[in-house]
């Protein structure tokens, strides 16, 4: 029952996603939301410019959605034999760099292949390679809650086009303190305005659907 459910899912929320786009056009969406509305939880669509599916070390999936001011990335396993099943989110990792302690970023490919985590990062206003903020799948909340973290859902492989990928996920992430850097480096209008961002950043009824993969540049 819950296979039957979970595939009742995934094509239904394919459907809608397909019925977004023109012609079976690949998609990724959402509802998130809106960091900045200070008063409430504001829920909006979310649906990213730009997209990529990249397969690294043939069994990790990189999925991410980029617009010009954040971008969003969900890392999972890969293989043919989790079509139909579900992964479960879990805290995002850090990796040794240089022998500092860096951020994974999505062009970084040498990281745990059993790894399951997202992020979502607001750019920096002044340099868009920099980061303002950093969301991230936390087990605890500031407050000392509990958070489920989320779920990446592969559509059943009678559903998957050969060189896509579809699914269904969903993520609560929890907004990361100012690190070294920036609290050396930010002005004290700057240092407000991350204050002033929501704690959390959640993504509910997200899909993606046919999305081509891509292989490492």
């Amino acid at each position: 029952m819950k296979k039957i459910l979970g595939l009742l899912l995934v094509i239904a929320a394919c459907i809608a996603c397909e019925n977004d786009t023109k012609n079976s056009d690949p998609g990724l969406q959402a509802y998130t939301n809106n960091e900045e509305y200070k008063e409430a939880v504001k829920y909006e669509k979310w649906k990213p410019e730009r997209m990529t599916a990249y397969i690294a070390n043939e069994n990790v999936l990189y999925i991410m959605g980029e617009t010009d001011s954040t971008s969003y990335v969900m890392k999972v396993p890969y293989s043919p034999s989790l079509f139909g099943k579900t992964i479960k989110l879990e805290e995002y990792r850090k990796v040794e760099n240089g022998g500092k302690q860096a951020n994974i970023q999505f062009d970084n490919r040498e990281s745990t292949k059993d790894d399951a985590y997202a992020y979502y990062r607001v750019k920096s206003k002044s340099s868009l390679d920099e980061t303002f903020a950093l969301y991230v799948t936390r087990g605890i909340d500031k407050n000392k809650n509990e958070v489920e973290m989320g779920e990446v859902y592969f559509a059943p492989e009678a559903d998957q086009i050969p060189g896509t990928i579809s699914g269904t996920f969903f993520a609560n992430l929890i907004k990361e303190d100012l690190d070294e850097t920036q609290q050396k480096n930010f002005t004290e209008k700057q240092k407000e305005e991350h204050a002033a961002l929501q704690n959390t950043k959640i993504f509910q009824e997200g899909v993606f659907f046919r999305i081509p993969l891509e292989l490492p540049r």
